[in-house]
């Protein structure tokens, strides 16, 4: 509502709105982001978390139906259950198949 405000038809935008939306997009946007991301990678490895930069749309969507009043289409909702399914199936804990132990256990013993 702030941001709302600070504009006038007749003038355009106050100045500290351009000011504002540079600090937040260059502090909260991008560096903060970095930082929890780089937090991120160091505790679970880069191979699983790169698999949750498939999630983006899926948030971006998300903020746009709560922020923006958006509304989602059943496509989006499939292609969103077909992303988390993905992020679900790839990092998922890999279990140990059968016939792996046993070759295992014939090729050490």
């Amino acid at each position: 509502a702030l941001l709302i405000q600070g504009v006038d038809a007749a003038k355009g935008p106050e100045p500290w709105i351009g000011a504002a939306a540079l600090a937040y997009i260059g502090v909260l946007a991008s560096a903060a982001a970095y930082l929890f991301w780089g937090e991120g990678v160091s505790r679970v490895g880069a191979g699983t978390a790169s698999v949750f930069g498939n999630l983006l749309p899926v948030f971006t969507a998300l903020l746009a139906v709560v922020f923006l009043g958006e509304r989602l289409a059943p496509s989006h909702l499939a292609g969103a259950a077909a992303v988390m399914a993905g992020v679900y199936l790839t990092a998922r804990p890999a279990r140990p198949r059968a016939g792996r132990a046993a070759e295992s256990e014939a090729a050490s013993g």
